[in-house]
């Protein structure tokens, strides 16, 4: 079997950096309508984006065992978009310094499974990824990620998955967001945080 590649924290950061370039095609749009098929708005939506970044970084900065930090983060009212796409930039900056500092040793709560540094980066930029699809279909803007960031992510986090031509593809299908060829749309679906080997769940 060939050995999976790695989610590095270049791939969150070019994620990141992605999301906010597209999503700022859409300033002048309104961001109150809903984000794709979520009952969430455009604009919670993408605050919820930033809220999962820095709350991955406390886990990990933290090395939290048994649950997540009792803290919550709270939009401002009226933020505007430019505000929100700010929001996301600094926190995914947050978490990659975090991952960064890590040590190789380090774990922390998820309800997936004990995460380690690689995991809670994986499963920041999957945050990233899917949110961003569905505030760009929302806003009605194209939305098209790096394809072997895709790949690495999907794998990462969804190990029973076999590979396909169409990575990004893969991804919002194993969430729930787009139809494959031959399997139906996937409605429930456990995302793997912990490391191969280890226990999760």
């Amino acid at each position: 079997m060939a050995r999976r590649a790695r989610v590095s924290v270049a791939d969150l950061e070019a994620t990141v950096e992605g999301s906010v370039a597209a999503l700022g095609r859409g300033l002048t749009r309104d961001w109150s309508v809903p984000a794709g098929t979520l009952r969430w708005s455009c604009a919670k939506t993408a605050f919820h984006i930033g809220d999962d970044l820095v709350a991955y970084a406390g886990q990990l900065a933290s090395g939290a065992q048994d649950d997540y930090l009792p803290f919550r983060c709270r939009m401002v009212r009226g933020t505007p978009p430019g505000g929100l796409l700010d929001w996301v930039s600094g926190m995914g900056v947050v978490l990659a310094t975090t991952v960064r500092a890590a040590r190789p040793q380090d774990r922390a709560y998820h309800s997936y499974g004990m995460a380690d540094a690689e995991g809670f980066t994986a499963l920041g930029a999957a945050e990233v990824l899917v949110h961003s699809h569905d505030v760009a279909e929302g806003l009605g803007l194209r939305y098209q990620p790096d394809p072997a960031v895709c790949a690495r992510v999907t794998a990462r986090l969804f190990r029973d998955l076999e590979p396909h031509d169409d990575p990004w593809r893969l991804l919002l299908w194993a969430t729930g967001r787009a139809d494959l060829p031959g399997r139906g749309r996937s409605r429930r679906w456990t995302w793997w945080a912990a490391p191969e080997g280890e226990r999760d769940g």
